[in-house]
């Protein structure tokens, strides 16, 4: 069951800055192009080491941290694990591997094609060349020359495609229609087989490496991982430069005389070879027209055998050091599972005996920290002899799990409870680098501070730490056959509850497996089994425990490495102490640090009985007429899934001060989710930076609280998440429903009043950690640093991370202050809450209720508590900024097209919009026009209005062009689509489209697993949208009245045209200057000169002139305001003049005069003239479809009486009533008998 993908969904939505600390654990669960998500979400801590190439969402920490290219993450849609599963495996006539997985519960298909061959086939003379290929693969074949040709033809049909490049394999991936996959699949291998390879193609497409590495620069957590793989022996592979960039792939060969061209040639004639390549296909047929479709495919490529790459590393399945004897694994413990807990009784003294008893000598290198990263270290221990064992046993049965949960865990004493108990460290993660020639396992903290001392501190204890773990593997059979015997126990339940996967990461990962270990297709389809056999009669074989024993043997004090961040000044250093990594263009020094071997720093390691909350009692509760009259189950089928009663939550509770939504368990998973946001008083919130600090730094003593009740049940895949964001407290609890009880009981006890007020040392932690939080911008690009200022142009109650960080330098942010606002304003609010999952309504009563009734001492009303709401600006404005990245050369520009508050239509039509427009966009102004690595354009919601974002960002062109082009970007894009669609075949390809993209963001079809559902619902709650048959609503709305193209036109005309009534913000971020990188882009002018040449050679569209730049500008923005970021406080509110006049203290939120919020019967509900305009009728005919879309609005409120419905409106528009009137309705004649509780009628 994959709590984490629900939690980790809410918290983008909400902007919870304890993102972070999930990311590690849902890497690859992030939907694309979500872009209201990139303007409110934090990064992760190893969010770097994935990148983007082809279609570019956020970057998430991956299995491989240094994939060059996409991460698995770029997917939105998540496959459906069928029981009706079938398999085959087989080697095609040429030899390529092939695994054919038939899921007749799917309702998509994908295929991967993995290549035996990474950066560590570059030649030393060329690194980068295998990423480049990577590249140069999307860009046509010999039968599709046209560099954006493939991508036009995946989106018109419906495929989504992405890549990435590791030290071993390049790996391509497409997600398609089931009905498209032989299409896709064809036409992909294709290009596989003869990319085009020519001097312009590959020189322009060289420029995009090189703005991939200039995003990747400011990237402190990747730089501190290709600075520990730098320092392997001079010998290894694992030191080369796997991106590459202009210096590598351009200015050196020229100098040095060295074809690229030639080189990509060889390269692929040498590695994209038959017995080099493996292919993967996942879909809804059966075995036999999937093996028809592989077949015709893969018969184009010739038979042929690598000379270099994965293919000839001569034996691929004895990689085990001890013994060739296999083991049971037919099946394996699947990739997603960690952190389950273990126990011993051990104590400290009898582990002393066994630490080393002499200091030892590690290797420590301090790197410059810069102003914008936090004070990270990582701790490493390289492998260079057993990469191929880890690799193979990490892929069979999960060897470095009990490591993870021993480091991460946050309760017991795990190794973040002590450096964060001892005032260390506020964050640690374990990961690990695997590759077939060289390893890296390591641990990256976020320490208190970078004090010499601090880190010779942390240092001490988490060498000592792993010493006792590592002993304690060697010497307690019985505690770690405990552990992996429970771990087994809890992967299984969690499997057979895990409603969907990630189909991409299905097939790539078991692309990547069944190459490097061909002789053993059980590893690669371990995914699609259940884990309960992977132990040996219930205790790990003698094989698997001499590999564990192998590993630990490498986590030696003298083995480890240490990378500091430092503040140190390096000006004082002589030239024999400096040193210098090319790539990152940094400087760094290397010395000796002396580890104690001192145990003395360490708490007691007995940890508690091993694993007690494994859920015994997993049966769902049965919720039907006779012990529950009220709730029928006369639901509706999605996609062959039976979804139970209505698919809408029920307010099962409400009054003036709060509400409770409830649905039982529809979904037939024994697990509880609650969504419970308590919104503070906007008299307090309103124009409150101080107030607003204060919160937050309480939501982080508040989740420090709440992850200390979990820690118990976290791996037993409990999960909770607390963060306050634009004026309310969010918090999210998941957990199987046997423990969920439990976790209730120890939640409700930790809200902060009476005799458990915070201490100041609680105080002082989480206000270290906040100021850690909103000072790191090392882990964000700039386009995102963009995103962010912009909402807080235009959303109510939303201050920008550079705006909390300069604040708090100037504020007294004090222990007695906290205290007061615990009592006087954290005590108070309006309360929503939503309750999902395997609990009848009143016991989700009763549990709401006991949270209540702790966190909330002094009730208030909805009128009275902040709201969500966006600015109505008069006029455009522009905000410039400087880049705050430390090392970021990148100059970026974000525009905001705000919408007016939108309808049901309103909805539709922008969704589809942005749908329309985020491939043209992407092609013109990153493929066709070389612009920046990151360009993309989308459409997203920011309740009441929605917004059109277009960014753009790179280190060689100026803020004018980039701000040019997207301009003109999008005008090419609204006069093309408009004459696409402007014919009959158009209008019928118009309403595929529109019925596709329209109603699919609120649709029920998203909704037939519990994470969708709660995702879609908590988000809904969250932002006070109680239309909870929305979805329905759109689809009707779309059906009845979008039939003419050219009103989709006139809204996106409406946003992008300058106009009177047009709402644009747009920030302009400045990169950092230094010379080095100066003359590196004014020589890489020659790419982007042989770019302009490739466009006019293929006829593509040209980018304007600066002369047509500098007219589009003066068209675009004439009465534009432009502001300094530090001004930003004085253009709140301006006058239809573009002067001042009021500043944002002035404003008076409180009325919501300035801003609009969210209104249920506009937001619901179709304007009458939206619907004339979009149906093209007149005044008699919109009446008459009025009346049919009344008719089946009503039909999908399930039979409520239409007179109820309009009495409840009347009062509604007459402010009578609570604004709750319109929650409950459906629920109204419920309340009078004892089965209230039980659920909606109907």
């Amino acid at each position: 069951m994959q709590f984490l993908h629900i939690i980790y969904l809410i918290c983008l939505f909400a902007n919870f800055n304890s993102c972070k600390g999930l990311k590690s654990e849902i890497s690859k669960k992030l939907q694309a192009h979500s872009i209201i998500d990139k303007a409110n979400a934090s990064e992760a801590f190893l969010a770097s080491f994935s990148n983007k190439k082809k279609r570019w969402s956020r970057n998430l920490i991956n299995e491989d941290l240094m994939k060059e290219g996409a991460s698995l993450e770029s997917f939105s849609s998540l496959g459906k694990l069928s029981p009706n599963t079938e398999i085959d495996y087989f080697t095609a006539e040429n030899g390529i591997s092939i695994l054919l997985i038939s899921d007749r519960g799917s309702r998509e298909a994908a295929f991967a094609y993995s290549i035996g061959c990474g950066f560590y086939q570059d030649p030393d003379n060329l690194p980068g060349l295998a990423h480049l290929m990577e590249h140069v693969t999307f860009l046509g074949s010999e039968q599709h020359p046209n560099a954006t040709e493939w991508d036009e033809f995946l989106s018109t049909n419906g495929g989504i495609a992405n890549a990435y490049t590791t030290s071993d394999l390049t790996v391509y991936y497409v997600l398609s229609p089931p009905r498209k996959l032989k299409l896709i699949l064809d036409y992909f291998t294709t290009m596989l087989k003869s990319p085009i390879m020519d001097e312009k193609t590959v020189t322009a497409e060289i420029n995009a490496v090189n703005q991939e590495h200039e995003k990747n620069i400011p990237n402190i957590i990747r730089l501190m991982l290709e600075l520990a793989l730098f320092q392997a022996p001079q010998n290894s592979p694992a030191r080369k430069f796997g991106t590459g960039n202009f210096d590598t792939l351009f200015k050196n060969p020229k100098e040095k005389n060295i074809n690229v061209t030639a080189a990509l040639k060889e390269l692929h004639n040498s590695c994209y070879t038959s017995d080099n390549i493996s292919l993967v296909i996942k879909g809804p047929y059966n075995l036999s027209i999937l093996k028809e479709i592989a077949e015709q495919a893969v018969n184009v490529i010739p038979s042929s055998k690598a000379t270099a790459g994965i293919a000839t590393i001569e034996d691929r399945t004895s990689s085990r050091p001890y013994s060739s004897t296999k083991i049971d694994n037919s099946v394996i413990i699947p990739s997603d599972f960690n952190n389950i807990g273990f126990s011993t009784v051990d104590s400290l003294g009898e582990l002393e005996k066994i630490i080393h008893e002499e200091p030892v000598v590690s290797k420590l290198i301090k790197i410059k920290r810069g102003n914008s990263s936090p004070p990270l270290i990582m701790i490493y221990w390289p492998d260079e002899s057993n990469s191929m064992t880890l690799m193979h046993e990490s892929a069979e049965w999960q060897i470095f799990s009990f490591i993870k949960y021993y480091i991460e865990n946050k309760g017991g004493n795990s190794l973040y409870t002590q450096l964060y108990n001892k005032g260390l460290a506020h964050k640690i993660e374990f990961f690990d680098h695997i590759t077939t020639k060289y390893s890296i396992i390591g641990i990256l903290i976020t320490a208190s501070d970078t004090n010499d001392e601090t880190t010779q501190k942390i240092a001490n204890l988490v060498t000592n730490y792993m010493d006792i773990l590592s002993n304690k593997v060697k010497h307690e059979d019985n505690w770690l056959n405990s552990f992996y015997q429970n771990y087994t126990k809890m992967a299984n339940i969690d499997f057979k509850y895990e409603e969907t996967r990630n189909t991409a990461e299905l097939v790539s990962q078991s692309a990547e497996n069944l190459l490097i270990f061909p002789k053993e297709p059980e590893i690669a389809i371990s995914a699609y089994h259940t884990p309960n056999k992977f132990l040996s009669e219930n205790n790990l074989s003698e094989l698997q425990k001499k590999v564990l024993i192998s590993l630990v043997d490498t986590l030696t004090p003298n083995r480890a490495s240490i990378i500091k961040l430092s503040d140190e000044d390096f000006s004082s250093k002589s030239s024999e102490e400096i040193r210098f990594f090319e790539p990152y263009d940094i400087k760094y020094t290397l010395q000796d640090l002396h580890i104690s071997p001192s145990v003395n720093e360490l708490e007691s390691m007995n940890i508690d009985e091993i694993l007690s909350c494994v859920p015994k009692n997993l049966s769902i509760i049965n919720l039907n007429e006779t012990n529950c009259p009220s709730y029928q189950e006369n639901g509706r089928t999605v996609s062959g899934t039976k979804i139970l009663s209505v698919y809408e939550p029920c307010c099962i509770y409400t009054d003036e001060k709060l509400a409770i939504f409830w649905k039982g368990p529809i979904h037939k998973v024994p697990a509880i989710h609650l969504t419970f946001v308590q919104r503070l008083a906007s008299s307090f919130i309103n124009n409150n930076i101080s107030g607003i600090i204060y919160a937050k730094i309480h939501a982080i003593v508040m989740d420090k609280r709440y992850q200390e009740v979990i820690a118990p049940f976290s791996a037993c895949g409990a999960t909770t998440i607390s963060d306050f964001n634009r004026g309310r407290f969010i918090t999210a609890i998941d957990a199987y429903s046997s423990n969920f009880g439990h976790i209730i009981n120890g939640i409700k006890n930790s809200y902060p009043f009476g005799n458990k007020k915070p201490t100041e040392i609680e105080f002082n932690k989480a206000l270290s950690n906040f100021k850690s939080q909103i000072s790191s911008f090392s882990d964000v690009l700039a386009y995102e640093v963009g995103i962010d200022i912009a909402s807080s142009i235009y959303l109510s109650n939303y201050y920008s991370k550079i705006e909390l960080r300069d604040a708090i330098l100037k504020l007294n942010i004090n222990y007695l202050d906290y205290l007061h606002h615990i009592d006087e304003n954290f005590s108070e609010g309006y309360v929503d809450a939503l309750i999902v999952g395997n609990i009848d309504s009143i016991n989700s009563h009763e549990y709401v209720k006991l949270i209540y009734d702790h966190a909330i001492q002094k009730p208030i009303s909805y009128e009275e508590c902040v709201h969500d709401g966006v600015l109505d600006l008069p006029a455009d404005i522009i905000v410039t900024a400087k880049n705050p990245i430390s090392s970021d050369y990148n100059n970026a520009i974000v525009a905001n097209f705000l919408t007016p508050p939108v309808d049901l239509l309103d909805t539709s039509i922008y969704s589809t919009i942005g749908e329309l427009i985020s491939v043209p966009f992407y092609d013109t102004v990153r493929t066709s026009w070389q612009d920046g690595y990151v360009a993309f354009a989308g459409v997203s919601m920011a309740t009441p209005s929605m917004v059109l974002v277009g960014a753009v960002q790179s280190a060689d062109r100026s803020l004018n062009t980039l701000e040019c082009h997207i301009f003109d970007a999008l005008k090419k894009i609204f006069h093309s689509l408009k004459k696409q669609f402007d014919s009959e075949q158009g209008l019928i390809d118009f309403h595929k489209r529109v019925k596709w993209f329209g109603p699919a963001s609120q649709s029920v079809q998203k909704l037939e697993t519990l994470s969708s559902y709660v995702a879609h619902f908590s988000k809904m709650i969250i932002s006070h949208e109680i239309c909870f048959y929305k979805g329905d609503l759109i689809e009707t709305a779309t059906d009845i009245f979008l039939k003419k193209p050219i009103f989709t036109f006139e809204k996106l005309g409406s946003l992008i045209e300058p106009s009177k009534n047009r709402r644009l913000v747009i920030v302009q971020l400045e990169g950092q200057s230094d010379d080095a990188i100066s003359s590196t882009s004014i020589s890489s002018n020659s790419l982007i000169s042989d770019t302009n040449q490739r466009i006019s050679s293929n006829q593509i569209t040209p980018p304007p002139t600066d002369e047509q730049c500098h007219d589009i500008l003066n068209e675009q923005l004439s009465s534009v305001i432009k502001i300094k970021l530090e001004d930003k406080s004085q253009i709140t509110n301006l006058n239809l003049n573009g002067k001042l006049r009021a500043t944002r203290s002035q404003l008076s939120y409180s009325k919501n005069q300035n801003y609009s919020i969210y209104n249920d019967k506009f937001q619901c509900s179709v304007r009458i003239n939206n619907a004339k305009d979009a149906s093209g009728t007149s005044d008699k005919e919109i009446k008459s479809l009025m009346n049919i879309f009344i008719s089946k609005r009503f039909s999908s409120l399930h039979n409520i009486k239409e007179s109820e419905y309009i009495n409840s409106v009347q009062n509604i528009l007459r402010e009578k009533k609570s604004h709750n009137e319109n929650l409950y309705i459906r629920c109204k004649d419920n309340y009078s008998n004892k089965h209230t509780y039980c659920g909606c009628k109907g």
